[in-house]
């Protein structure tokens, strides 16, 4: 299967309400008991369906993942390729095991008809569109750190299904933890040939943590963490040996 772009921001999987704006009074942190109680719960009916999803469905490997049970105490954030527009999810839920989760999402999540409602209550904080409720949104990030959970960022923003490769992706991406100093882990999706089934294996390496040098200024701080997660990333998306989509930019 060839699929051709014009830019390695093209959208290759789109929902139809995908243009959904996040509102002005839109909250990003909730303390009523029943929002908590209903979070607990939807995100344990998750990683539940996750298991049987990764493990039972997609016969996912995991490498290293001890690296995120040895992270200690305090928050952690965690980069990922982005090559399943459903099992990203639950591959990043499943990677921190049974810890806190959170994850930083596009607005175009929301939109997602029956799904786009119950993803806050399992960690989703959508980006605000402009400056407007951006301060509100920085302080959530910052709640999850501070809760000791972790926050998922996928860097490369779109989706390309089955890609084997790794997007390029800018350093605004790594403001969070330079403004927080806490540590950088990467979670890398590879895919290799199987026996049986029409899809790839999928195997999921996991390194870290990184840091940067606290001796640079911010900006060159998250140069730094941007060229050390693509560099771990590159090293790692060599693992993959099996092309089940090839990706052609258009003459």
């Amino acid at each position: 299967m060839i699929k051709y772009y014009d830019d390695v921001t093209d959208d290759f999987v789109t929902s139809a309400h995908q243009d959904i704006r996040i509102p002005d009074d839109y909250q990003w942190e909730h303390s009523g008991w029943w929002w908590q109680a209903r979070r607990v719960v939807v995100t344990a009916l998750a990683r539940v369906a996750g298991w049987f999803i990764l493990h039972v469905g997609w016969h996912v490997r995991w490498v290293n993942r001890a690296a995120l049970r040895n992270a200690g105490k305090g928050g952690y954030f965690l980069y990922a390729n982005h090559t399943q527009p459903v099992g990203d999810p639950f591959l990043m839920l499943a990677a921190g095991q049974s810890r806190g989760f959170a994850a930083v999402v596009s607005g175009a999540n929301l939109g997602i008809p029956f799904l786009g409602r119950i993803l806050p209550w399992v960690g989703a904080l959508p980006i605000p569109e402009g400056m407007h409720g951006l301060a509100r949104f920085n302080h959530a990030v910052r709640t999850q750190i501070d809760a000791d959970r972790y926050v998922a960022i996928f860097p490369e923003a779109h989706v390309w299904p089955y890609y084997t490769g790794i997007r390029p992706f800018s350093a605004a991406a790594f403001h969070y933890p330079v403004a927080t100093q806490a540590p950088v882990y990467t979670m890398t999706v590879t895919y290799q040939h199987r026996r049986w089934g029409r899809h790839p294996r999928m195997t999921v390496f996991i390194d870290g943590p990184l840091r940067p040098n606290v001796t640079l200024s911010r900006k060159q701080q998250q140069v730094q963490l941007a060229d050390m997660v693509a560099r771990q990333m590159r090293q790692r998306s060599a693992e993959s040996t099996y092309t089940y989509i090839t990706y052609q930019r258009r003459d």
